[in-house]
C-alpha cells in the first residue's frame, strides 16, 4: 500500500516493522526491492523521513521518526534519571540504551547520541551521557551527613579514615557514602588520593 501511494518513507518502515530491526542495510533493501545498490542509493537518498547512517563502509537505513522517538525518550529518562540521582553525573550509555522501549544497535545509538551532543541537548562524557544542565547537587537530607563526613576528615587531615571506616562510624550504607563522596569530590570540597581514601581540600 505505501508502494502504491508513493509513501517511501513509510515503506521503509513497514519494512523495518517487518523484519522486527531498527536499521536496514542498503545490500537488504536493494535485494528485497530487486534493485542495483547504486539505484536504491540515488533513490532512497532522495526520501523524506529516511535516516542514513554510514557505519564502517556501510550504508545503513532507518525511519526517522523512530530516529526521533529515540531522541525524545533519552533526552526524558534523563530528566528522570536526574531527580531519581541527584549524586550521579549521569547515565551509561549502555545502560539507557538498554533500557529504552525500542531494541536499537549499540553503534546506531551512539551516532544518534553524539546527533544529540552536536546540538547541544546532551553531554557525553565518556561513556556517561547527562542534560546540560545537570549539576552534581547534595539533596537537603544529605546536607547533615556531608558535615558530619567533614568533621571525621578533618580530624586526622594527614591521615583520615578510608570510606570503609567513614561507613562504619557513621553507621551509613558503604555504596551510598561512597556516592554522596564523590559527588563531594565533584564539588571540590574532598580529594580522592586513592581508591575509597579521601582528604579534605585543604588538607
Amino acid at each position: 500500500e505505501a508502494v502504491d501511494r508513493g509513501e517511501d518513507a513509510r515503506f521503509l518502515e513497514a519494512l523495518l516493522d517487518e523484519r522486527g530491526t531498527f536499521v536496514m542495510a542498503l545490500a537488504t533493501l536493494a535485494q528485497l526491492l530487486n534493485r542495483r545498490e547504486e539505484d536504491v542509493r540515488r533513490r532512497v537518498d532522495r526520501w523524506d523521513g529516511v535516516h542514513v547512517f554510514n557505519v564502517e563502509a556501510s550504508t545503513l537505513y532507518a525511519s526517522a521518526r523512530a530516529c526521533d522517538r529515540v531522541k525524545a525518550s533519552l533526552r526524558q529518562m534523563l530528566s528522570g534519571w536526574h531527580v531519581a540521582h541527584p549524586l550521579a553525573s549521569g547515565i551509561d550509555l549502555e545502560e539507557a540504551r538498554a533500557a529504552l522501549a525500542e531494541p536499537i544497535p549499540a553503534r546506531i545509538f551512539r551516532i544518534l547520541v553524539q546527533e544529540l551532543s552536536d546540538e547541544h541537548a546532551v553531554v557525553r562524557e565518556g561513556s556517561i551521557v547527562r542534560l546540560p544542565g545537570h549539576r552534581i547537587a547534595v539533596p537537603d537530607a544529605d546536607r547533615h551527613l556531608v558535615e558530619r563526613i567533614t568533621t571525621l576528615l578533618g580530624q586526622a587531615p594527614l591521615s583520615p579514615p578510608d570510606v570503609k571506616q567513614l561507613a562504619i562510624d557513621l553507621a551509613v550504607d558503604r555504596r551510598r557514602l561512597a556516592e554522596l563522596m564523590r559527588a563531594m569530590e565533584k564539588q571540590q570540597s574532598i580529594v580522592s588520593v586513592a581508591p575509597d581514601l579521601y582528604f579534605l581540600r585543604e588538607s
